[in-house]
């Protein structure tokens, strides 16, 4: 569990044969995705209620993941969530996988097109090596959330002040609000 742990982000088809060297990648992927299909996860409580809210208050959300669409879409949907994000880019839209900055550029080009800048952006992420390092390469301000990949001691760890990691996403409207660069609509 902790090989996969410390390889949680990556595609499925680079952290199988990582963590499980002897599986067939092909096979092994094909029964993860079915059975990441077959049992939808739910959000963490409250964070449904953050996303409306943060939707409400105008903020153009986007989903930035290592998933596939095939499970992507499933779990948004499953949790009734897919309506409120204008942007979802699973592993196959992107040009390559986190951390490398190019894995964003589509996400980053469409909020470009919107008329917002790198100024506008908050990028809200859960993993130290993905999400937290391709942010600081882009020059993105970032907030880590927990529970997830990392804990909020390895975020702090890896530089990133105490005052920008949540002890939940579902906290994120209150911390928006007590930033008032960050409280406004996109």
């Amino acid at each position: 569990a902790q090989m996969a742990r410390k390889y949680f982000g990556k595609p499925a088809g680079e952290m199988i044969p990582l963590c499980w060297p002897e599986a067939d990648v092909e096979e092994f992927h094909g029964m993860w995705r079915e059975l990441d299909f077959a049992k939808p996860y739910p959000l963490f409580p409250g964070v449904k209620e953050a996303v409306e809210e943060l939707a409400e208050r105008a903020y153009a959300l986007a989903v930035h993941t290592s998933r596939t669409s095939h499970t992507t879409l499933r779990q948004l949907s499953h949790n009734n969530v897919e309506h409120l994000f204008s942007i979802v880019q699973p592993l196959e839209d992107s040009p390559a996988s986190k951390p490398d900055v190019r894995s964003v550029e589509p996400i980053l080009r469409k909020f470009f097109e919107a008329g917002l800048g790198m100024a506008d952006l908050l990028y809200v992420g859960d993993a130290v090596n993905f999400d937290w390092e391709m942010s600081r390469r882009l020059g993105i301000d970032f907030t880590g959330g927990t529970p997830g990949m990392n804990t909020k001691e390895e975020f702090l760890l890896a530089g990133l002040p105490a005052e920008r990691i949540l002890a939940s996403v579902a906290d994120l409207p209150d911390a928006l609000a007590v930033d008032p660069v960050r409280d406004h609509p996109r």
